[in-house]
């Protein structure tokens, strides 16, 4: 139920008033809440957010970020910050796509092109997670290629899991940013690349912190395939 109605929770927390692409009902407001309450975690775990690697260049300064999860998971992220800003620029929250993890969005090879660049010369902080399973978390899937499950008929609740985990690690991200003073303390967005475009439908529904979203080429049924 959580993949099939992202476009309604999205539609329907921004605005209350827009239905879904090809569907023109809306969920109730006990099915909203009975879906959303999956994205909901404990706010008292502590972070222990550390910094535990930094790099820079003349454009941006790099950071990774460790911090613990709502399932007490240990992981890590990249934070950039444009060397430009001259008060404290929006941050980007940038969601990978299958085959891909949060690393691949430095290369030149990304199949969004030189996205990060971008966005860091034009001002914007970044933060980006490996999803669930993939990268530096596929311990989680006992180091198995995640690309056997995703997309598999056999797998989707697998892959609903990893969704909602993900959202939810990103949920936490966001905890860990508003302690940034470095950063605006309002200004967030949300960019998915297909699998990470379905996440990010998922986090903007539940997530009144982030403002605005740009999803590209996200799959109506990622999971649901042979």
């Amino acid at each position: 139920m959580m993949l099939y109605s992202a476009g309604y929770l999205a539609a329907q927390s921004k605005t209350g008033t827009i239905a879904a692409p090809g569907d023109p009902t809306l969920l109730s407001d006990e099915a909203y809440h009975a879906v959303t309450q999956f994205y909901d975690y404990d706010l008292s775990i502590p972070l222990d957010a550390r910094v535990v690697d930094q790099s820079e260049t003349p454009i941006y300064k790099r950071e990774k970020i460790a911090f613990t999860t709502s399932t007490g998971e240990r992981i890590a992220g990249w934070f950039a910050l444009p060397k430009s800003a001259t008060t404290p620029p929006p941050c980007v929250l940038v969601l990978h796509g299958v085959g891909s993890n949060k690393d691949a969005w430095w290369r030149a090879d990304n199949p969004t092109g030189p996205l990060i660049p971008q966005l860091l010369e034009a001002g914007y902080a970044v933060f980006m997670l490996d999803a669930a399973y993939f990268g530096e978390r596929s311990h989680l899937g006992d180091f198995a290629n995640p690309q056997n499950f995703v997309g598999k008929s056999n797998w989707l609740y697998r892959f609903r899991d990893l969704i909602v985990r993900t959202a939810v690690d990103y949920r936490r991200a966001l905890d860990y940013l508003a302690t940034r003073a470095d950063i605006d303390p309002v200004r967030r967005a949300v960019f998915g690349y297909s699998m990470g475009g379905v996440t990010a439908i998922n986090l903007l529904a539940v997530e009144p912190r982030l403002q605005v979203g740009v999803v590209c080429v996200a799959p109506p049924m990622l999971g649901t395939g042979g």
